[in-house]
């Protein structure tokens, strides 16, 4: 509540790329970036730009719109158009059984929002009762505007995997971590292009507080380490196996979404 969407990218994104380069001095495919051909290289700065700058930035704004809760299944869309892509771009087979799955696991995501636990006489009464001064900021969900911007995250995140593999189908040796150095770079320099022409952007930076600032490192590193999977997997796999396996983050989102956000 007390971070924004802005802030968010501003730290993510700069230190994603640092735990992506200390990958790939620590396992030596730092030298490999000069063997990615040139359209590759675009491929992955346009994909970099995409999934980390614009659909993170409406990824974190949905989220504090709406909450996790309400915007992780509607961010799960991507699923959708990352296999409408690839039957009709890279022409994928699309069985039935994958349909049936792809069915089931979205209408599962939206269930969990069609039915909400009614409020007990206690916390109608903590809610009527004069609010305490030092209280926690009340969550109050902006419906549009969040659905809006999840599915603006849905798109850019379902775009995103046929980027990367249209960068690794034309390179020779599938150095994952060294492409991930290049798309966190391409997304890095768009950022500071940003904060140097927006100054609203640079306001709102340097008014991100410590414990904000805290859950976004924490978040760059997993996020960081999980992209590094996902780019090997697009590397050698079709998009229809890796996509719906990525889609299990959804459980983790809500889980850990009531563990340390259970108001929110």
């Amino acid at each position: 509540l007390t971070g924004t969407a802005g802030q968010a990218i501003a730290l993510t994104v700069p230190l994603g790329g640092l735990c992506f380069l200390a990958m790939a001095i620590f396992t030596g495919q730092i030298w490999s970036i000069r063997s990615f051909p040139f359209a590759a290289a675009c491929w992955l700065g346009a994909q970099g730009v995409l999934q980390f700058l614009i659909g993170r930035y409406f990824n974190y704004e949905a989220n504090r719109l709406v909450g996790v809760n309400i915007s992780a299944p509607i961010i799960q869309l991507q699923v959708v158009v990352t296999m409408l892509l690839a039957v009709v771009l890279l022409k994928e087979e699309f069985t039935v059984l994958q349909a049936i799955g792809t069915v089931l696991m979205l209408g599962g995501s939206f269930w969990t929002q069609l039915r909400k636990p009614a409020k007990s006489k206690a916390e109608v009464g903590e809610e009527a009762a004069a609010p305490e001064p030092n209280a926690k900021p009340q969550f109050r969900p902006r419906y549009l505007p969040g659905v809006m911007c999840g599915l603006g995250a849905a798109v850019a995140y379902g775009v995103a995997p046929l980027l990367v593999r249209a960068a690794f189908e034309s390179t020779p040796v599938k150095n994952v971590i060294a492409g991930g150095v290049i798309a966190y770079a391409a997304a890095t320099v768009v950022l500071l292009v940003l904060i140097l022409v927006l100054a609203p952007f640079r306001q709102s930076i340097r008014a991100v507080n410590r414990n904000s600032a805290t859950w976004y490192a924490v978040a760059a590193a997993l996020v960081a380490a999980s992209h590094g999977f996902v780019y090997a997997a697009l590397a050698v796999a079709p998009l229809m196996v890796v996509v719906p396996i990525l889609q299990l983050s959804l459980i983790f989102r809500i889980f850990l979404s009531q563990l340390l956000n259970r108001d929110y």
